[in-house]
């Protein structure tokens, strides 16, 4: 199943927007050599089997972890000599921010080599609208308690710039799981100012509460109830928002020095609301807006963490234990020089990307920090909102289902909506029978619309076919393995991709719908997200 489904209604994938929709933002960096000095410290760590280690300098295998040192729960973690990656992930999971694919729209190419793009994904010229959807939506986290998140949605198909508030709450045994606590819709665009807002979770009018809202800024909460308190959002406030998003892997430490990686570390139990007691953690975090101070050092409850918060505190822990200067300023310079990857330009800015590539040596350059793969790169075929009204009218569209050839199909409202709404035929042959059906999701912050077919694929269209970079280390992973503490095992689970595939069948290629990329457009990891 290639995900698509209304994502901007169904409750049970809200954690993809919570998590992950830091990650969208073109540009996004890491910390690369320019931390606060407050990190500074001698990075020694000698490893303890108990409990009660201090001031974040040692590894466990048990609890009581003091100053975020974090528990290393086994082969979670890796602190090998892979490469590293420090200019930023793309965006994650959920639907494309593209535009609309129309007969003579976006194309595509079908080899490498075509000149140097920008870094970060592609902005296909975003309207006002689409600006102040950048500005009002996100994730949220709440001041004290990483537990109560906020996703703000910047609108809805019916009212695209009218913003939509939904609180929730961590599954006390998933990471990327939320039980739903409010959901609030403004009659009218965002803008600074108090609200007296409706509860209407769960579809049903409920009480009515008071929201403090700063465009960009903190929301706060009013109320007795447990998760009042002022919420942050995460892009712009926490180091790396992707740490609480996915796994981390070796390709996303370039750049990254020993006491950032160990800053990013404790920030983990600082979002929970530790106390430090390093000066170094302590003048650092209580400099932080959303900072609150909850649990003293000595009483921080592990099991506060997720399963994926742990294992990247093990991965994290592990590679400051490993830290080789020398090595991390050689990878960082060999970086630095990389070109940009020549499909960087077509990959959307937020959302689904198919990505397959092939996985044996035979189809692959070893470029030293990074694999020159074949392969292949779809992105969704997407409508815009004015298109969609269009078609709701009767009137057929024609759209690209294909980048590479320019070959077409044709998009109208289907007779028979037994199956679906609409339905995609040949141009040659317009049979409805014959045809697709598909449905819609809704993209709030692009303002357009994606297909999906009755069993909720989502309908791709190629638009690169050639050399695709892979950054050492990447990894290939399914989705809904990211709650485990360890890093999972098996096929179909996870696998580094080293292009070293041998099978009496043929090698199984890499592939998945969910891309991780840097600023160069390097993949970073690629996961596969099921039903």
């Amino acid at each position: 199943m290639r995900n698509s489904r209304r994502a901007w209604m169904v409750p049970a994938v809200i954690a993809l927007g919570l998590l992950l929709a830091a990650c969208r933002r073109q540009g996004m960096e890491h910390m690369t050599g320019s931390g606060p000095a407050e990190t500074a410290g001698n990075g020694a760590a000698g490893a303890q089997a108990g409990n009660g280690a201090q001031d974040g300098d040692s590894a466990q295998s048990g609890n009581g972890a003091q100053d975020g040192d974090g528990v290393q729960s086994g082969n979670g973690a890796q602190a090998g000599n892979g490469t590293q990656s420090g200019t930023g992930t793309q965006p994650g999971f959920g639907t494309p921010g593209t535009d609309g694919a129309q007969a003579d729209g976006t194309g595509g190419q079908s080899q490498t080599g075509t000149g140097a793009s920008q870094a970060g994904r592609k902005n296909t010229g975003a309207s006002q609208s689409k600006v102040t959807a950048e500005m009002i939506g996100g994730s949220y986290f709440k001041s004290g308690d990483f537990t109560y998140r906020l996703r703000v949605t910047p609108g809805t198909p019916e009212n695209p710039d009218f913003p939509v508030l939904e609180f929730v709450k961590r599954d006390p045994n998933f990471s990327n799981a939320f039980s739903m606590l409010h959901t609030f819709r403004l009659d009218a665009p965002a803008a600074d100012g108090t609200y007296t807002l409706t509860d209407s979770a769960g579809g049903q009018a409920g009480s009515s509460f008071t929201i403090d809202w700063k465009v960009g800024g903190p929301v706060v909460l009013h109320g007795e109830m447990e998760e009042a308190g002022t919420y942050y959002p995460v892009d712009g406030n926490l180091m790396m928002p992707e740490l609480f998003a996915r796994p981390l892997n070796q390709s996303d430490l370039i750049g990254l020095t020993q006491d950032e990686l160990k800053l990013m570390r404790n920030q983990f139990y600082a979002v929970y609301g530790r106390e430090f007691k390093t000066e170094a953690m302590k003048t650092y975090f209580e400099s932080q807006p959303w900072y609150q101070a909850r649990f003293g050092a000595d009483g921080f409850n592990e099991l506060l963490l997720g399963g994926l918060e742990r294992r990247n505190i093990a991965f994290l822990k592990a590679a400051e234990d490993s830290f080789d200067e020398a090595q991390a300023r050689e990878i960082k310079s060999g970086y630095a020089a990389l070109p940009p990857a020549p499909y960087e330009d077509l990959l959307p800015e937020r959302g689904e990307i198919w990505v397959e590539l092939y996985s044996d040596a035979g189809h692959t350059v070893d470029r030293g920090l990074y694999y020159q793969a074949k392969g292949t790169i779809s992105v969704p075929i997407t409508i815009t909102r004015d298109q969609y009204i269009s078609l709701n009218e009767g009137t057929q569209l024609e759209l690209v289902s294909d980048g590479l050839t320019g070959e077409t199909v044709i998009l109208k409202k289907a007779q028979d909506t037994q199956y679906g709404d609409y339905v995609l035929i040949d141009p040659k042959n317009p049979d409805e029978a014959s045809g697709t059906y598909v449905n819609f999701s809704y993209e709030p912050y692009s303002q357009t619309f994606s297909m999906w077919t009755d069993s909720v694929d989502t309908v791709f269209k190629t638009v690169y076919e050639g050399n695709v970079f892979v950054l050492k280390g990447a990894c290939e992973e399914y989705y809904n393995y990211f709650n485990l503490s360890e890093r999972p095992q098996g096929a179909g689970a996870f696998r580094v991709m080293e292009f070293n595939e041998n099978d009496p069948y043929g090698p199984s290629p890499y592939m998945g719908n969910q891309l991780v990329t840097d600023a160069k457009g390097y993949v970073k990891a690629l996961y596969f997200m099921g039903d």
